[in-house]
C-alpha cells in the first residue's frame, strides 16, 4: 500500500460584519479561534504541513474576497486565541497583503517560522494569563524574544486570569489597535 496526497479545492465559510459605510476606514479584523471553540477544528495532526499551507491559502482568499467587496477598508489586523494564535501568525507572515498588526492571546508563535518570516509582521500585542497552564511563562518569554529578534514591535501583556480572552485583554487590544492602526 502506498499513501499519496493530492491538492484539491475546498470550500470554507467565513463571517463578515460589514462596515456601515462602504468607504469606512475602520479596518479589517480577521479572527482565528482556538481548538475547543468549535465542533470541527481546522487543524489536524495528519499531513499537518499540508493543512497549514491550505489554511494559509484559505486566509489569503478570504482577505482578498473581503477586500474586493469592501475596498479601502483600512488597516488589516489578524488576531488569534489559543491554537488560533499559531494560524494568525502564520497567515500574517505569509500574507501577500500588508498586515498592520497581530493580537495574540494565550497561544504560541509557531516554532517553524524563522526571523525573516516573523519580521514581515510589523507589531504584535502578545497576551498571557498569569494562571494559564497551557501557555506558560517560559513559552511567553521565548515568543517575545523571538519576535523582538525578528524586529517586530512587541507589546507584551500578562493579566490576572487563565487561558481566556478577558476584560484586560479587550482593553489592551483596543488601546493597541488605536495606536497601531493610526493612518
Amino acid at each position: 500500500m502506498i499513501e499519496r496526497t493530492i491538492r484539491t479545492a475546498a470550500h470554507g465559510r467565513y463571517l463578515v460584519d460589514p462596515p456601515g459605510d462602504a468607504n469606512s476606514p475602520d479596518g479589517t479584523l480577521v479572527g482565528f479561534h482556538g481548538y475547543a471553540e468549535v465542533v470541527a477544528s481546522w487543524m489536524t495532526h495528519q499531513d499537518r504541513d499540508l493543512a497549514i499551507a491550505d489554511n494559509v491559502g484559505y486566509v489569503s482568499s478570504v482577505v482578498d474576497a473581503v477586500s474586493g467587496e469592501w475596498p479601502g477598508s483600512g488597516p488589516l489586523v489578524f488576531t488569534g486565541f489559543s491554537q488560533g494564535v499559531a494560524m494568525s501568525v502564520r497567515a500574517a507572515a505569509a500574507s501577500p497583503r500588508t498586515v498592520d498588526a497581530v493580537v495574540s492571546v494565550g497561544g504560541d508563535v509557531p516554532p517553524e517560522l524563522d526571523a525573516a518570516a516573523l519580521g514581515r509582521i510589523a507589531r504584535v500585542l502578545i497576551c498571557r494569563g498569569a494562571a494559564d497552564a497551557w501557555y506558560t511563562t517560559a513559552k511567553f518569554d521565548a515568543d517575545i524574544g523571538r519576535l523582538r529578534v525578528a524586529g517586530v514591535a512587541v507589546t507584551p501583556l500578562t493579566f490576572d486570569g487563565g487561558h481566556e480572552w478577558s476584560e484586560p485583554v479587550i482593553r489592551a487590544a483596543g488601546a493597541f489597535l488605536q495606536q497601531a492602526c493610526r493612518p
